[in-house]
């Protein structure tokens, strides 16, 4: 399986030949969608795993949208901290800009949780705001869930869904494009796991506050 990008404690390690990044990104604007197998190595995904075992999840709604998006956002600045340096790496951004064809400059988001039970729900939106180019979502999910796929389709037409995709695997990561034609959601969790997961957007400007 190709794993193009990898970020580690200490490195990111990124397939830059030509060939690759042209395919991947010929990929990405075909299928709407790149899946990042291993995005997260297994010493880092380790690593989150231990600081998410005590972490606190404080409820989230989002208001922007309708009905209003409630899920459980994590309150944990260091490792908040140390994903957004590892995701706003040069090498990083410069293979989503390739991919994406979008100029972005850096990452922003935060980590969200899903229980089973708890009255979360998500809303179709599509995230536009001027700035955000890219979205990203990567598993941190430790045991298996069920449900919680992310959809994307095109705006507005609730019969035409393009793709949808669980993204189970532990440390893997989705990039999907944000624009004025298509909207994403997240599907209900379903079984007795939680889905915990980072989700955010490559940005022209991640400092820029909208």
């Amino acid at each position: 399986m190709l794993v193009p990008v990898q970020l580690g404690l200490r490195q990111a390690v990124i397939d830059r030949r030509p060939e690759t990044v042209a395919a991947l990104a010929a990929q990405f604007t075909r299928e709407r969608r790149l899946l990042l197998p291993g995005l997260l190595g297994p010493d880092l995904l380790a690593t989150i795993w231990r600081r998410l075992e005590d972490a606190t999840f404080v409820t989230r709604v989002a208001t922007r949208v309708h009905p209003p998006a409630i899920d459980q956002k994590l309150v944990d600045p260091v490792l908040l901290g140390s994903l957004h340096f590892l995701l706003n790496d040069a090498a990083v951004v410069e293979f989503v800009r390739r991919v994406s064809a979008q100029e972005v400059t850096g990452f922003v988001g935060a980590v969200y949780r899903l229980e089973p039970g708890g009255g979360h729900r998500d809303s179709w939106h599509s995230d536009l705001d001027g700035n955000r180019r890219a979205g990203l979502t990567v598993n941190l999910s430790r045991q298996p869930f069920a449900g919680g796929e992310l959809q994307l389709r095109a705006r507005g037409a609730a019969d035409d869904v393009l793709w949808t995709v669980a993204n189970t695997g532990p440390g893997d990561g989705l990039l999907f494009p944000i624009g004025d034609d298509v909207e994403h959601c997240i599907r209900p969790i379903e079984g007795s796991h939680p889905k915990t997961a980072l989700a955010g957007w490559f940005c022209l400007d991640p400092d820029l506050k909208l």
